[in-house]
């Protein structure tokens, strides 16, 4: 099956992961799971028109409507879709329902009242030579202009039901599930503005690990294997490591093997706010 928004990849018998196509206003990886007597989907994309192919391509492949979603996070490229999957229980935990109700009618309401930020986004795209930062600034304008286009059709839409540390969800063919949201990353450097570094890279990586499982969906970039959780928590040693080195942020580069990742504008980012949290 085919999409303009992502490519579909079956990873196990009744389980499938839509990896996003860049720059194309879905964003996030989501994922389709075949419960037997339910088809649940892991996140639902940036916008509500990559979230109703999903939607097609899910009932497509399961033969039944999607009843059951789980938004992973708060960001909108993992939620912005979620007023497609309105007739479905929407699953979440408290404190990431608190947090789209608390951000996301804020960040839209910014998005209609300044039109213009695509287009300076598009402008600044003009002004990069680095071939992969270019490639960063081009898709991430795309993202944004096809958020601005979707705003008048966009509210923002809460899970229904959340819990606190676990919840499983039962069918007759599978009943637990691992997607990785924005924990784990293949190829992409993560976003570090939010919660612990420290955390991250130890006990919530360790966990994952633990697990051993033959796939990880990650939350951006292809479908990997276990080692996965392991590359990604090295990178996070790494930065670690040059954040307490001492160096000017200007002097370093991004170290081997993480060169060729894609949006490295975040790992400037993310390694500047670690210089600033190390102690003097």
């Amino acid at each position: 099956m085919t999409s303009n928004y992502f490519d579909l990849h079956q990873v196990a018998d009744g389980v499938y992961a839509a990896i996003v196509k860049l720059g194309t206003g879905a964003w996030g990886n989501a994922g389709i799971v075949d419960l037997g007597d339910k088809t649940a989907v892991f996140d639902t994309f940036a916008t509500p028109e990559a979230a109703r192919d999903l939607q097609h391509v899910a009932e497509a492949v399961t033969g039944r409507p999607v009843s059951l979603v789980i938004n992973s996070h708060r960001h909108i490229d993992h939620v912005g879709g979620n007023q497609v999957f309105a007739r479905a229980t929407l699953i979440a935990t408290a404190t990431t329902r608190d947090l789209i109700a608390a951000r996301m009618p804020g960040f839209l309401q910014y998005g209609r009242e300044h039109p213009e930020v695509a287009g300076r986004m598009l402008a600044d795209v003009q002004k990069e030579t680095d071939p992969l930062r270019h490639r960063e600034a081009m898709n991430t304008c795309g993202e944004f202009v096809a958020i601005t286009r979707a705003l008048p059709e966009f509210p923002a839409t809460l899970p229904t039901v959340t819990y606190q540390d676990r919840l499983t969800l039962h069918g007759p063919k599978r009943s637990a599930l691992l997607f990785a949201g924005d924990l784990v990353q293949v190829g992409f450097h993560p976003s570090t503005g939010e919660g612990s570094v420290a955390d991250w890279k130890g006990s919530i990586l360790d966990q994952l690990a633990a697990l051993d499982p033959a796939h990880v969906v990650p939350g951006h970039g292809p479908v990997g294997d276990g080692s996965r959780i392991r590359t990604f928590q090295s990178y996070f040693n790494t930065l670690t490591d040059l954040a307490k080195s001492g160096r000017p942020l200007e002097e370093i580069a991004i170290p081997e093997p993480f060169r060729t990742w894609e949006c490295p504008s975040v790992f400037t980012n993310g390694l500047k706010l670690l210089i600033q949290q190390s102690p003097k």
